[in-house]
């Protein structure tokens, strides 16, 4: 007779991976709608699909190659006694269209979930997200849907020089008392930087005021702040249908035109509360003015 608390075999499976993505727009692990996918760089047809706990982690397993390793004991011994890591590239688009889609590389299998390491906040481009470095960042699409409260700038950016959109370029906006907001391009040069509203400038203290925090004459309306826009890009052909994230983050800084002929950097724009921010550059020359934004790689010269 078997006593019930006997434990007559223990079966231990470790996943190689899990991952977590954070949407600093919402403010929150994003747990639904990505399909994310791993496979082995060399061999892109054997594709895992990863599935999602009920925490918001995406857990990959039965990656090629690794069976023994998922079969371990998962303890001390076995994490200090690895073989070598596998590398396996990591794929993730949003079925729901919120998000650009993107790719990076991990080295599996990784204990614990992974981190995010490319792109800090003093890059020219990138950040990390919010609060931790354990998510890794989404980016909007170009047609997600603004929620209330947030504003947004928008371009269509257009490599003058290679005569195509900059696809997968970077935009940064630094707005005064707040963390810059970052968007991607997708490939054909479309971007959206969403981001909340800055407090507005003009209000002052009076503590006989009801409520002590009184505007000075203008209303939510009239609120208006300048905004200072960042570039990175590299042109790359043939374009891929899905970039690499990092390698998109780490884009060397690029320059945008005020004007067609490339004789104006792009000066600071300016924010108007519940209006879109669309920029374009402008030409003096043409009867129709371009509704595309210009950029120019690093050291392209002007025309």
């Amino acid at each position: 007779m078997i006593d019930p608390g006997q434990i007559i075999e223990r079966l231990t499976l470790v996943a190689p991976l899990g991952i977590r993505f954070w949407d600093e727009i919402s403010d929150g692990v994003v747990s639904d709608g990505l399909l994310v996918v791993a496979y082995p760089p060399a061999s892109p047809r054997r594709r895992v699909q990863a599935f999602r706990s009920s925490s918001g982690v995406y857990v990959l397993r039965n990656l090629p190659g690794l069976q023994a390793i998922e079969s371990g004991t998962g303890d001390s011994d076995f994490w200090s006694s690895l073989p070598p890591r596998q590398p396996f590239v990591i794929e993730v688009q949003d079925q729901t269209w919120r998000f650009q889609p993107f790719l990076f590389t991990v080295e599996v299998p990784v204990r614990g979930l992974f981190t995010w390491e490319c792109g800090t906040i003093e890059s020219p481009v990138g950040s990390p997200p919010s609060p931790a470095s354990t998510m890794v960042p989404l980016y909007p699409s170009a047609t997600r849907q603004v929620p209330g409260g947030m504003a947004v700038i928008r371009a269509d950016l257009w490599d003058q020089e290679a005569n195509t959109p900059a696809a997968w370029a970077v935009i940064r906006a630094s707005i005064q008392g707040q963390q810059p907001a970052v968007g991607i391009a997708d490939d054909q040069g479309r971007v959206a930087v969403i981001f909340p509203y800055p407090e507005p400038t003009d209000f002052v203290f009076d503590p006989q005021a009801s409520p002590p925090l009184a505007a000075a004459g203008l209303s939510l309306t009239q609120h208006e702040w300048p905004i200072q826009l960042e570039a990175a890009y590299f042109p790359l052909s043939p374009v891929p249908p899905i970039p690499d994230l990092c390698a998109t983050l780490l884009q060397p800084a690029a320059t945008l035109w005020a004007d067609a002929a490339q004789s104006q950097a792009l000066p600071q724009v300016t924010l108007k509360f519940g209006q879109e921010l669309v920029v374009h550059s402008y030409d003096s020359s043409a009867r129709t003015q371009p509704s595309v934004l210009y950029i120019t790689p690093a050291g392209s010269p002007p025309f």
